[in-house]
């Protein structure tokens, strides 16, 4: 943000949480960090294409951060499914 700011500029990083139907249905999650200026300017825009928008402060790569904190968690709960259904058949369950 330190090199952004040094040069008058201002930033919004919006990872987004969603795929093509919840962005064809306007129902992305947004994960921002940034200036909350910037946000605020932004509101009515994210609102007609997300359900939800979730500020991490003003670091850059907060937005980012969090997004590769939900995609291990749902990679985590992935994975476990798949241990489950392995340990039901290995063990004769149907």
């Amino acid at each position: 943000s330190e090199a952004v700011h040094g040069q008058g500029g201002r930033f919004l990083e919006a990872p987004v949480s969603g795929s093509k139907k919840p962005a064809a249905d306007g129902v992305l999650i947004f994960l921002t960090a940034g200036d909350a200026d910037v946000l605020e300017a932004s509101k009515v825009e994210l609102e007609a294409m997300g359900k939800a928008t979730h500020f991490y402060g003003d670091n850059v790569g907060g937005g980012t951060r969090m997004k590769l904190v939900v995609n291990m968690t749902m990679g985590i709960q992935i994975a476990a499914l798949a241990e489950g259904v392995a340990l039901c058949e290995a063990t004769g369950l149907d």
